[in-house]
């Protein structure tokens, strides 16, 4: 059974349908302007039909944020932490702790370079910048600048000096 659509589509639709429909002419095949229309539509169709429900890109990075701050608090239970809620085009980090400002980037594959670029416009005097990317659903990472990562290893190598278990704490924070 075939059911009769009547549809408009721009100027560009129409040339991209008619140039592939003489294109299939000029290699020898049969097809319609309506029959490659047709075709074109029913692989869309399909191609939709397959894909898994996109999820809100918004919600996603409100989620990841949350689980962010959350992780933080558990590792800093007496100190302050502040999930900022940004709005759009707002220049806040997410997170605000001691010492560090948090831009929290998720998704398929999220720009370090752009998360840190937004975590120092963002940052406040006195704080670092870093931003915590999940990429993929994978274990999130940190991205940070050269000189305040030398920083933080030069007073962690200082502060096992005077702390013998420092480096066997390091790799095992508290968890909830």
């Amino acid at each position: 059974m075939s059911r009769r659509f009547n549809i408009r589509v721009s100027d560009d639709v129409a040339e991209h349908v008619e140039k592939v429909a003489k294109e299939i002419n000029r290699r020898g095949g049969n097809g319609t302007i309506s029959q490659v229309a047709r075709r074109l539509m029913e692989e869309g169709l399909r191609s939709i039909e397959g894909r898994e429900p996109e999820t809100n890109t918004t919600e996603r990075g409100t989620a990841f944020e949350q689980r962010i701050y959350t992780e933080i608090n558990v590792a800093l239970w007496d100190g302050e932490v502040e999930h900022l809620h940004p709005a759009k085009g707002e220049r806040r980090p997410d997170i605000r702790g001691p010492f560090f400002d948090v831009e929290c980037k998720t998704g398929k594959r999220p720009s370090t370079r752009q998360a840190l670029q937004q975590a120092r416009e963002a940052c406040k005097e006195g704080q670092t910048p870093i931003a915590v990317i999940e990429d993929e659903d994978r274990e999130p990472f940190v991205v940070i600048d050269w000189r305040s990562f030398l920083a933080m290893w030069r007073a962690v190598y200082e502060l096992s000096v005077f702390a013998e278990d420092l480096p066997s704490r390091l790799n095992h924070v508290e968890e909830e």
